[in-house]
């Protein structure tokens, strides 16, 4: 498809390391300033990188920069993750860490065997990338969801919050 000989695959994963070093360095410091937001940045990058290579993968340097930015993009969105679970996790740190290990364990074969049926389906070497593609979709749209269920009030906040705006009502002077 793209020409790449078979000793040049060393040479691609060298290429995708590099990629995902350079990720995990700008996804920490990014993660530090704005978790989500560097969340659902790198999610929607690694879906677009992703289906880009289907373009891509006609061309040996293309390629080689779309190995490396995939590499990037879904490294990236790692410290994010990690730091979001246990920021949540706080009353167990331990479990919340051995979570976030089980479930790229999880995820890793899931995305393996996905690739591996749309292949064995006949859609093509490429196919996996839209695999891949769809789940960093669906994957942000959970990152959505959960930035969305932080800022929504919960049914104690939004009660306590009556509560108060009632007192304060019933504290004012009458005129």
């Amino acid at each position: 498809m793209t020409g790449f000989s078979p000793t040049m695959a060393t040479a691609l994963l060298a290429l995708f390391g590099v990629g995902m070093t350079a990720g995990t360095i700008i996804g920490g410091r990014l993660a530090d300033r704005a978790p989500m937001k560097t969340l659902y940045v790198f999610l929607a990058l690694l879906a677009v990188t992703l289906t880009t290579f289907l373009v891509t993968s006609h061309s040996m340097v293309l390629t080689a920069i779309n190995v490396f930015a995939v590499g990037l993009a879904g490294f990236a969105a790692i410290p994010s993750i990690q730091a979001r679970i246990l920021d949540k996790a706080k009353e167990a740190p331990a479990l919340g860490s051995a979570s976030i290990q089980s479930t790229f364990n999880i995820a890793n074969s899931l995305g393996a065997y996905l690739g591996g049926l749309v292949i064995a389906g006949g859609f093509g070497l490429t196919a996996p990338s839209w695999v891949g593609a769809i789940l960093a979709l669906v994957g942000l749209g959970f990152a959505l969801l959960s930035g969305w269920l932080d800022r929504a009030p919960r049914s104690g906040e939004v009660v306590a919050s009556h509560r108060a705006e009632v007192e304060q009502a019933a504290e004012a002077p009458v005129r």
